[in-house]
């Protein structure tokens, strides 16, 4: 005896499509509720949901410009960008409270988008970094403060290291010391020779750990 073959999938008169899961193109002729029932399936299956734009924070520093932080980076990571580029090009220093405050505030901004899912995640660091520090063998230490670039730091370890008559370090030596910082921290500020414009004098170079 044949026995009439089960059908599979949706029982409304309508067949799969390996791409989209339903085909809309075939559909047999079914009852009304059926057929609309049906056709709202067909509708579900053509939907396209558009992504949501990666959520961009920002906090104001009066003063001193704008912390950004896009989607996918961590705000303390900006923060301390902000404040090397800051202490670098203007000479102010944050205080740790100030610079946890920025990060705090930012932190809130993203906990808000992402319950609203804006963002895709919370903040993983909450909070910046302590002071790296780094003892080379009969040199000394150097120390790198949170909201400072290590090339600062590298920097002015050099000139105090010169003027009390210790071992300076080679070129390499220095570049070693500065990947060992900024695999720890962001570095926003490179060590470089400063460069200066004297009115009747020319450019004043200085190099680095003069």
């Amino acid at each position: 005896k044949n026995e009439r073959p089960k059908r599979t999938g949706f029982e409304l008169g309508v067949t799969h499509d390996a791409r989209i899961g339903t085909s809309c193109k075939t559909m047999r002729p079914v009852p009304s509720r059926a057929r609309s029932l049906a056709a709202f399936a067909c509708a579900l299956a053509s939907l396209t949901v558009a992504p949501v734009a990666a959520a961009e924070l920002s906090l104001g520093v009066p003063g001193f410009g704008e912390i950004k932080v896009a989607d996918a980076s961590e705000p303390a990571d900006e923060v301390e960008r902000f404040s090397q580029v800051v202490r670098s090009e203007v000479g102010h220093v944050f205080r740790p409270d100030e610079l946890q405050r920025f990060v705090d505030g930012l932190c809130a901004q993203r906990a808000e988008q992402y319950s609203l899912g804006l963002a895709a995640g919370k903040c993983l660091k909450p909070a910046l970094g302590g002071r790296l520090s780094l003892e080379l063998q009969g040199v000394g230490a150097i120390k790198v403060e949170p909201g400072q670039s290590p090339g600062e730091a590298i920097d002015d370890f050099l000139v105090a290291a010169k003027a009390g008559g210790r071992l300076a370090l080679s070129e390499a030596g220095v570049d070693e010391v500065l990947d060992y910082f900024c695999n720890l921290k962001p570095c926003a500020v490179p060590l470089r020779p400063l460069e200066l414009e004297v009115s009747g004098m020319g450019v004043v170079r200085v190099q680095v750990g003069q």
